[in-house]
């Protein structure tokens, strides 16, 4: 049931983002909408850490050619993002592993190219704690579907309210190995409320997403459309990458819980798209444990609906 509920959630978010589309690129200079839910309800549906992302970009710019200008600023995206993190159980038993985390973003990101490299830059203010509403809205939800409720202690446990400032930087470089393989090599740096560098790669296979503008999702890490160009067909999508994280406001030292230095993760996923405005994308991402004495890594579940009423 949970799942159901969830995928008709994102197909009816999805769909009527995108059914404004022509009018918000004609009035406010709007070339595409990217939208991603994550959830471990598509993954390995243990309700647990990471359980529930949901990011909305607005990308807008002069018009979109297939290709990066240039010139900083012609390609800005303008983020807003919501993350739950849980522990392993929301009451009870093992309910103390680590702190619950609600946070909210919003974020300026700008996308150019410089001397054959993709940039991407950008600045975001996240708000944590019990003034984003999270902590209720996820309770709230859980009564409703009869699902597990948020138990006291957790709620009392959680980071608490605070305000922090993030810029992110990511270059990456494009190999054409063949006319349907791509080989993406990427270095990213967050320092703000995460101090994190990142190394990885993924690799493109399929025509269909050549000329889209790819945003990469801060959690999974998984390439997906901000702007479409159109190109009808098939796209599959692998990757990894390792990051080393200097600091976390997500493991407050008050809590006790201490957020593992090195990282990884590992994904796949397949794009299709049936026309300019209908799209589907699936991916699934294993994230090695991220606090020491996390009992195992978690595999979550990304979803993006695209289409036109």
């Amino acid at each position: 049931m949970r799942i159901s509920v969830l995928a008709l959630i994102v197909a009816l978010t999805g769909g009527a983002a995108q059914a404004q589309e022509s009018f918000l690129v004609e009035k406010f200079g709007i070339l595409g909408l990217g939208r991603m839910f994550v959830n471990d309800a598509y993954g390995d549906r243990k309700d647990r850490w990471h359980t529930g992302t949901y990011t909305l970009n607005i990308m807008t710019g002069t018009e979109w050619d297939g290709r990066l200008s240039a010139r900083p600023g012609d390609i800005i995206e303008y983020r807003l993002r919501s993350d739950i993190i849980a522990p392993r159980s929301l009451n009870g038993a093992n309910s103390n592993d680590r702190a619950y985390v609600g946070a909210l973003t919003a974020g300026v990101h700008t996308y150019y190219e410089l001397d054959g490299y993709d940039v991407s830059a950008g600045v975001d203010v996240t708000f944590t704690g019990p003034q984003t509403g999270l902590s209720r809205f996820q309770d709230h939800f859980h009564k409703l579907l009869g699902l597990q409720r948020l138990g006291q202690n957790v709620i009392d446990n959680q980071i608490g309210n605070a305000t922090y400032l993030t810029g992110t930087l990511e270059v990456s470089k494009t190999y054409e190995l063949s006319d349907t393989i791509r080989f993406k090599p990427f270095f990213e740096g967050r320092v703000g409320i995460e101090d994190v560098a990142r190394v990885g790669a993924d690799v493109v296979i399929g025509t269909a997403s050549y000329r889209d503008l790819l945003l990469r999702d801060s959690l999974t890490g998984s390439l997906y459309k901000g702007i479409e160009y159109g190109d009808i067909g098939w796209t599959a999508i692998v990757g990894a990458d390792v990051a080393h994280t200097s600091d976390s406001a997500f493991f407050p030292a008050s809590f006790g819980t201490k957020a593992k230095p090195v990282t990884y993760r590992a994904r796949a996923g397949i794009e299709y798209q049936r026309s300019r405005y209908s799209s589907f994308y699936y991916g699934a991402t294993y994230l090695s444990e991220e606090y020491v004495g996390q009992s195992g890594g978690q595999v979550v579940g990304a979803l993006r609906f695209s289409f036109n009423f």
